[in-house]
């Protein structure tokens, strides 16, 4: 019986987290994207390590700006 009480009062949480979730993976796939295409016209050689590093910084820089104009 108790957990028909959790189950109804953690939904919307539940809701929230999953929307969450959602939200981020879709801006690292955004980031992840505009990198790619960055990379193919600098014609720079593309790995797993230089795109993560350029999304990472990417993400660094777009924080940094939501804080400082």
């Amino acid at each position: 019986m108790s957990k028909n009480i959790t189950k109804g009062r953690d939904e919307p949480q539940t809701a929230a987290a999953l929307e969450a979730r959602r939200v981020t993976a879709q801006a690292a796939h955004q980031r992840v994207h505009h990198v790619l295409a960055r990379m193919r016209k600098e014609k720079a050689p593309i790995t797993v390590a230089a795109v993560a590093r350029r999304a990472l910084l990417t993400e660094q820089d777009q924080v940094f700006q939501q804080f400082n104009g």
